[in-house]
């Protein structure tokens, strides 16, 4: 008996693009509340509420919020980018560079 050609030749699992949207669009759900809950923690510090008195501006701190910020654009962008295929992705590439603009046009809006 000669075996099965199909069954010599494993075959890659297909993706459903409906749970792949679901997945993006859960991320990026997420992604916008960490990058508003670090522009408002941002803002906060900025205005010397939540800190010690007689302290100033944590740069520590400050750092560990902007790299939040930061992750919460560039993690939905690259979840969307694995999972999207052909112009899909072209629309996660713009839809990232949007939410760059966005956050740090808030960033900069704020009257320090």
């Amino acid at each position: 008996m000669r075996p099965d050609p199909d069954r010599l030749i494993p075959r890659r699992p297909r993706r459903h693009p409906i749970l792949a949207a679901l997945a993006c669009t859960g991320s990026v759900v997420v992604g916008v509340f960490v990058v508003l809950s670090c522009l408002v923690e941002l803002r906060l510090e900025a205005i010397g509420f939540g800190r010690p008195r007689d302290t100033g501006i944590r740069p520590g701190y400050i750092s560990a919020l902007v790299i939040g910020a930061t992750a919460g654009v560039v993690v939905p962008t690259g979840v969307c980018l694995a999972l999207l295929k052909g112009s899909r992705r072209l629309v996660a590439v713009v839809a990232g560079a949007a939410a760059v603009v966005v956050a740090v046009s808030l960033f900069g809006a704020a009257r320090w």
